[in-house]
């Protein structure tokens, strides 16, 4: 439920703990995730083993209740997830994947080390356990490092903040 801005009371909440999903995060560059509601899909930018990881939710097993501290709710953990990986890009493949944004079947995904935006096909099979075909790349002009996080807008349109602090549209 839903508590005021600042509250602390977790209590009514609920965590769920995934075995067998292992990222890594390279300091200073923020790793995102997207759940794409209706699907069960969980996107995942794993920005140090220079990947995008998605996961089905709803294909995992529970284990079992985990303690957890008083007043943080019921904590579940989860086993046997159904994992993919998206194919790499063509240019080199993702080098520091980070920002991700979810729309329809396209997923976009920053990499913050080369300032490009690379849009994807989520419905392509690529086999042995992957997902994805590129489709395109965006130029963002932001030199490396400074690709924040990216997002699909109301108005259908791709947003991204810069580390800096501006926001850009881009028309894709």
């Amino acid at each position: 439920k839903p508590h005021a801005p600042g509250g602390d009371y977790h209590g009514d909440g609920i965590m769920r703990r995934y075995s067998g999903v292992s990222v890594k995060r390279v300091d200073g560059v923020p790793s995102h995730l997207e759940y794409v509601k209706g699907t069960g899909w969980l996107y995942i930018a794993d920005t140090g083993n220079k990947r995008v990881l998605r996961f089905d939710d709803s294909a995992t097993k529970q284990e079992k209740v985990i303690q957890g501290f008083l007043g943080d709710g019921k904590h579940y953990g989860y086993s046997q997830p159904k994992v993919e990986e998206l194919v790499p890009a063509p240019d080199g493949g993702l080098q520091q994947p980070s920002g991700i944004a979810v729309h329809g079947d396209t997923l976009y995904v920053g990499d913050a080390a080369t300032g490009k935006i690379h849009a994807f096909d989520t419905t392509a099979d690529a086999g042995a356990g992957g997902f994805g075909k590129h489709i395109k790349t965006f130029a963002t002009g932001l030199p490396a490092g400074k690709l924040g996080g990216i997002e699909v807008g109301p108005d259908q349109r791709l947003y991204l903040l810069d580390r800096g602090g501006k926001l850009f549209r881009v028309d894709p």
